[in-house]
């Protein structure tokens, strides 16, 4: 997040989607590793602006990704929260 003087006439131009390239520090064989990066320049809302209601938020636990075994496999450790503004018209 970028916030001060100037930022918005400086970065207004940047929105939307970029390619990112570099090679890490510990790459050995100078590959470059390609990323994807999305820009968005929003307005900082106004605290009368902004409004969410509790019943516009679905949440749903779920079992995370990668190595853990048996332990992993029976618990749910992750979280998506998903704003459905439209289900009770707050936006």
């Amino acid at each position: 997040m970028a916030s001060g003087t100037g930022v918005k006439q400086a970065i207004h131009n940047e929105a939307g989607s970029h390619r990112f390239q570099r090679v890490p520090p510990n790459e050995k064989r100078g590959r470059v590793h390609t990323s994807t990066v999305t820009v968005a320049v929003l307005e900082v809302p106004a605290a009368h602006e902004f409004r969410l209601d509790e019943r516009d938020l679905e949440w749903k636990t779920c079992r995370g990704s990668g190595a853990g075994g048996q332990h992993r496999n029976t618990t749910d450790s992750a979280v998506q929260l998903t704003h459905l503004p439209w289900h009770h018209g707050s936006l």
